[in-house]
């Protein structure tokens, strides 16, 4: 049965259970107001919201990565 799913399935629900991750995971570890998902969800929006270019937005981010705390994650931002 699991054969007939197919592999873009699979990669499908990897996908769905890093975001389910994502929506349960403090941003760091003293922030209860935000989730990993939502900050990111939050930023894009702002991003589309006032017309941002990749690149000044990719500037925002490595801005924020220099001033938020250090966690154990690593993210790869692509915008």
């Amino acid at each position: 049965m699991i054969r007939d799913i197919g592999g873009e399935s699979v990669h499908q629900a990897h996908v769905f259970d890093s975001l389910k991750d994502d929506s349960l995971t403090q941003l760091y570890s003293d922030c209860s107001s935000f989730t990993r998902l939502s900050a990111v969800l939050r930023l894009f929006n702002m991003k589309a919201r006032n017309e941002w270019t990749d690149r000044s937005f990719t500037k925002l981010l490595e801005f924020l990565h220099e001033i938020l705390p250090t966690c154990s994650s690593t993210y790869t931002w692509e915008s």
